[in-house]
């Protein structure tokens, strides 16, 4: 399976320390799989009258310019790859 670039390749960090949860993401790296357990959004919205849904990060408002209110990494390659495969991503920002 092809990488998507440029993301960070969490497959280099320390696997997962639940026994089940190690085994289940070696076998995925092991396949050629990137695992990503961290970085998911804060909440999934689901419209069950028309049957949409989306993703939605929340951020708190910058109060000054040289507040740093930014994705991590890790949140960043999960709504990159949510969106390149077609899922819908919003990030809020609420103060």
């Amino acid at each position: 399976m092809q990488a998507c670039v440029p993301l960070y390749v969490e497959n280099k960090m320390k696997l997962k320390a639940n026994k089940r949860e190690k085994q289940f993401q070696k076998e995925m790296l092991e396949q050629g799989f990137e695992v990503f357990s961290r970085g998911w959004p804060d909440f999934l919205v689901y419209d069950r009258e028309n049957n949409k849904a989306k993703f939605v990060e929340i951020k708190r408002k910058q109060k000054r310019p040289s507040e740093k209110m930014g994705l991590s990494q890790h949140q960043r390659n999960v709504l990159e790859i949510l969106k390149n495969i077609g899922l819908g991503v919003e990030i809020r920002y609420i103060e």
